[in-house]
């Protein structure tokens, strides 16, 4: 009986599985989106490695590190002025995420002949599943199809249209909203035609753009060790595909057995302490704003104009509490508006006393603005968040302000309107009722999803190498 008790005990570690996560250079942003997921199947004591290029120390994403770090042979590009130029002063389009794959493909280049080892070691890793980001894991690519091992594609935001139409999805995407929507295109309708043009047209050059020129990029960056690395063939020979958006988030869309979204879920709340709580509890307010643009927009590079747009509009809402995620040029701010590096965003917007949220429309954002109920005023700067954002407004719960349009005047109305309107907030909570009302967690679903995979990659006698 003793050890048969010991036996049972033993049996969840002798089924786990050793997994890898390979996602784009220095790629914090779109780990975390990753990260619920990864540690969720760590809970059922599956080992979880997680490996990227690195240009300067990261944070602890608490699973087993397989970073590389570069910085010794290349400077990190995304820290220099020109991307943060391009984030407040430009739109992005299906042909701005060329330029990622571009300099990806270059850091790979540059593992390949001067990290080398640690780069085989992973290769020979042994490994029951890779699950690989959608976007600029150029080397990670490579290390799935060295290995030869079983690989699932993960999405931070939707199945992007290349990856979607190389696996078959039978998705439509002239009438989804396009991933790049314009700044300047308000709506979406796919009963009119010119709104499904703009799609067919994003589709298509994303097509392009990722299956042609940036696999260009790729392949001569992996014909080292991989003469001819084929992008579109990759995704399409991928086992499973997960993706961070929640379905009751996007437009209604067709979906097949090997794809699932783990995105409805919602950070649990933890208490404010100290000076936040301190603050935002002032029995004057008349409620918190919670204002967070993420960790790649630079305010210190914003044009002054933009920023005293931010600073005079806030410092007119002294009624309200304001907590400002700020990390720019010195400014001049009420006792009323609170500026730091860092914010406890999540327990903010779950606190009782938040009633707005100013963010950049990253699924993320848009994520916990869903969970937290509150309506959210995004800015869209660059990707797809203006496609999230026209998915939150859609909802309902939010509006949208045009960075290239924006004024002290047409802030504050916007934000004024979003405080006296209280249709937002129904909507707001409508939405967070369908993210948690759920028979089944997404996050223990994909898990579920996650042992089949692994079931059938360890009993499969198929030889991969036809594959590759």
């Amino acid at each position: 009986l003793f050890m048969s008790c010991i036996i049972i005990s033993l049996l969840p570690f002798a089924l786990a599985g050793n997994f890898l996560l390979v996602t784009m250079d220095q790629g914090r942003s779109h780990t975390r989106s990753f990260q619920p997921l990864m540690h969720r199947l760590q809970e059922d004591n599956h080992s979880v490695s997680l490996y990227f290029n690195i240009f300067k120390p990261e944070i602890d994403f608490h699973m087993k590190n397989e970073l590389i770090d570069v910085s010794k042979f290349l400077a990190n590009p995304f820290d220099d002025d020109a991307f943060g130029k391009l984030v407040w002063n430009q739109e992005f389009s299906i042909f701005t995420q060329i330029i990622p794959f571009y300099r990806h493909s270059i850091s790979c280049s540059i593992v390949l002949e001067k990290c080398r080892p640690q780069y085989d070691r992973l290769v020979r890793g042994n490994w029951d599943l890779i699950f690989a980001d959608s976007l600029f894991s150029v080397c990670g690519y490579g290390v799935v199809q060295l290995s030869r091992r079983h690989h699932v594609m993960v999405h931070s935001s939707d199945v992007e249209g290349p990856h979607g139409t190389s696996k078959g999805f039978h998705k439509n995407y002239a009438i989804l909203p396009p991933n790049f929507m314009s700044l300047s295109q308000s709506s979406f309708d796919p009963s009119i035609f010119t709104h499904r043009l703009r799609s067919a047209y994003d589709w298509f050059g994303s097509f392009v753009t990722t299956n042609m020129i940036a696999n260009y990029y790729m392949n001569r960056a992996l014909s080292p060790v991989l003469p001819n690395f084929s992008f579109r063939e990759f995704n399409k020979i991928s086992s499973f595909t997960f993706t961070d958006m929640p379905e009751s988030l996007y437009y209604p869309a067709p979906r097949t057995n090997d794809f699932f979204s783990y995105g409805s879920y919602c950070t649990p709340k933890k208490a404010l302490l100290g000076e936040v709580k301190d603050f935002v509890s002032d029995p004057s307010s008349r409620g918190t704003i919670v204002v967070a643009f993420g960790t790649l927009v630079p305010w210190s590079l914003s044009p002054p104009d933009k920023l005293d747009a931010f600073v005079q509009v806030f410092n007119n809402l002294s009624e309200y509490r304001i907590v400002w995620s700020y990390k720019g040029r010195p400014i001049k701010v009420g006792r009323h508006v609170m500026v730091s590096e860092w914010i406890p965003q999540n327990d903010l917007l779950l606190d009782e006393k938040t009633v707005l949220f100013i963010s950049h429309g990253g699924l993320k954002s848009v994520k916990e603005a869903a969970c937290s109920g509150i309506p959210a005023l995004f800015m869209p700067m660059f990707a797809e968040q203006k496609r999230n954002s026209w998915l939150a407004k859609h909802k309902g719960f939010a509006e949208i302000l045009n960075k290239f349009l924006l004024t002290p005047s047409y802030l504050e109305e916007k934000i004024r309107k979003m405080l006296n309107t209280p249709d937002f907030k129904t909507k707001g909570e409508l939405l967070k009722k369908r993210f948690l009302d759920q028979p089944l967690s997404s996050l223990d679903h994909a898990a579920s999803i996650v042992k089949r995979l692994l079931k059938q990659a360890k009993n499969s006698e198929e030889d991969l190498s036809h594959k590759h």
